[in-house]
């Protein structure tokens, strides 16, 4: 009978090991499972001592009682010994203790000028659409094919780099474990331009050939992309499991490769897993400097918004309850291209304060190198609100905003919606005084007023053109007329040697404008931003002598 009772209960613990290894997939790595090994050590230690420490003493065999004791003693001081190892571990990799570590996660974070390396991005490369609306868009794409919509599901979306426009692109995945088996796989993937409202096409071919995505997150067994990894690398942690393109349309996962970064705690990346989502081959690349330019995303942004937590909370060590210096992220991240270069950004704000921010933080989403600009201003629920404020009349809701430079001045350009969630208007506020709002219906009218918000607000034209290199002309006017946009007089100019330029004057920059016609002769100064128009930051009326 024991032994029958031997055999199953080896039975039942063979079946749980198996049910481990395959549905939690274990990482085979002591920083991983310290703490498992540990309270397993612990019950096998346990049991006995207790066991031993129960019997009851006989008499009439003293040396079985000493060696009963003896055993169960040794057992307990093991067992002590071993929660005392487990502690002084866990200690050692605490924030408590280690908080210096911690902040160091985040490298050598650099300070830098916002304008110095931000540079203007063009008004037709800036993304007007969000996340939220994306997806409503590729959804509605998928639906309009019955079987392909009623078998299939969206993947996650990823903002990525195509060649050189940005696209949203998600994964058909499978609708449940029905349509994988019938399937084994999707017909491809979808796209939606970033920088446009009716751009989106479903991917079904490429080069003529037709797409099967076999490796996904939502297939299952030997198809899963996360155990399709776990069959060939165990010793190390995976997450992140982001869905590209390269610049040929050929579809991809990107996984994240991550050990532990102070003693059995926390995080930090040490390589991907490129795996190509049709056939599964897989590479791995442990070194970051060598994986192809066509990838975005390598480094998780939950990971590096945690390192970039812990850089502005130990500032001073862990003990540092009067909170001197400490800095903390704002709501909500972003991600912005510069340079061809994916970024995350978020806000820096003091601990404490709720609507401004000493400035914010961008991070290299492929080698996790962090800057720091300081541009005390607005967060960006503050400049949400502020947007928000233009147009309640409207009710349309913000967007989280995209971090631009424009006319050398840090700017969120905020998508607004309806309650729909179609997008209806646009917003750009400066993030320094975020009164400083321009409002439109595209991207242009959004420009153009916000231009002229800069040149009736706080900032001055002398405060703007010392911020970068503005170009300056003497024009001849050929035509001028004025509208009225945001309860402000806007002037319109044409010129004699920019017939297709129109020259945008706002009322307040100069008081010769309103007296201004044909023929006059006009000095002006602005930046060169390759729109159809002109957004003047100085005016003079060479004609006109006003004091």
């Amino acid at each position: 009978m024991k032994k029958k009772i031997g055999l199953l209960l080896g039975i039942l613990l063979l079946i749980l090991i198996w049910f481990i290894y395959y549905f939690i997939m274990p990482v085979l790595n002591i920083k991983f499972l310290f703490n498992a090994i540990v309270i397993l050590v612990g019950i096998i230690l346990l049991i006995p001592a207790i066991y031993y420490a129960s019997i009851k003493e006989n008499v009439n065999d003293e040396a079985s009682v000493k060696k009963n004791k003896k055993i169960s003693k040794t057992l307990f001081s093991l067992l002590i010994l071993v929660i005392i190892i487990a502690l002084g571990v866990n200690l050692a990799s605490s924030k408590m203790v280690s908080a210096k570590k911690y902040r160091a996660l985040a490298g050598d974070v650099k300070t830098e000028e916002f304008v110095d390396n931000v540079k203007e991005i063009e008004l037709k490369n800036i993304p007007i659409i969000d996340e939220e609306y994306a997806i409503r868009v590729a959804d509605k794409e998928v639906g309009q094919i019955p079987s392909l919509g009623s078998r299939t599901d969206l993947g996650d979306m990823t903002l990525q780099q195509v060649g050189d426009k940005l696209y949203y692109v998600a994964p058909l995945e499978p609708s449940g474990i029905f349509a994988w088996l019938k399937n084994r796989g999707t017909e491809g993937y979808v796209m939606v331009n970033a920088t446009s409202l009716n751009d989106v096409k479903l991917v079904t071919e490429l080069n003529g050939q037709a797409l099967k995505l076999k490796y996904s997150k939502r297939a299952y067994f030997g198809d899963d992309i996360k155990r399709h990894i776990y069959k060939n690398i165990k010793t190390v942690g995976f997450t992140d499991y982001s869905f590209e393109i390269d610049d040929e349309g050929r579809p991809y996962w990107i996984v994240t490769a991550y050990d532990k970064g102070v003693g059995i705690r926390s995080e930090k990346v040490i390589g991907i897993v490129l795996v190509d989502a049709q056939t599964g081959e897989s590479t791995y690349y442990d070194d970051i400097s060598k994986i192809p330019e066509w990838i975005d995303r390598v480094q998780p942004i939950d990971l590096m918004v945690k390192q970039i937590e812990w850089w502005g909370k130990y500032i001073h060590g862990f003990w540092n309850f009067s909170k001197t210096n400490k800095l903390e992220t704002t709501n909500g991240t972003g991600i912005i291209y510069i340079d061809d270069i994916c970024y995350y950004y978020t806000g820096m704000t003091s601990v404490g304060v709720d609507n401004s921010s000493v400035g914010f933080m961008l991070v290299n989403s492929v080698t996790g190198e962090k800057t720091f600009y300081k541009n005390s201003g607005a967060t960006e629920n503050a400049a949400m609100s502020s947007a928000e404020g233009k147009v309640q009349n409207l009710g349309y809701s913000a967007s989280f905003p995209y971090l631009i430079n424009v006319n050398n001045e840090a700017t969120y350009f905020i998508p607004l919606k309806d309650n729909e969630g179609l997008i209806k208007q646009y917003a750009m506020v400066n993030v320094e005084n975020y009164n400083i709002v321009g409002v439109g219906n595209n991207i242009e009218e959004t420009y153009n007023n916000y231009i002229t918000a800069l040149n009736n607000g706080n900032k001055n034209t002398t405060d703007i053109e010392a911020n970068g290199n503005a170009k300056k002309e003497t024009l001849t006017v050929d035509r001028i007329g004025s509208i009225i946009s945001q309860n402000e007089l806007v002037f319109y100019i044409t010129t004699v040697e920019y017939p297709e330029k129109l020259i945008i004057v706002s009322q307040g920059l100069s008081k010769e404008t309103p007296l201004t016609k044909e023929k006059d002769k006009i000095s002006i100064s602005y930046y060169e931003n390759g729109n159809s128009s002109i957004n003047a930051i100085t005016f003079d009326n060479l004609n006109i002598n006003i004091k």
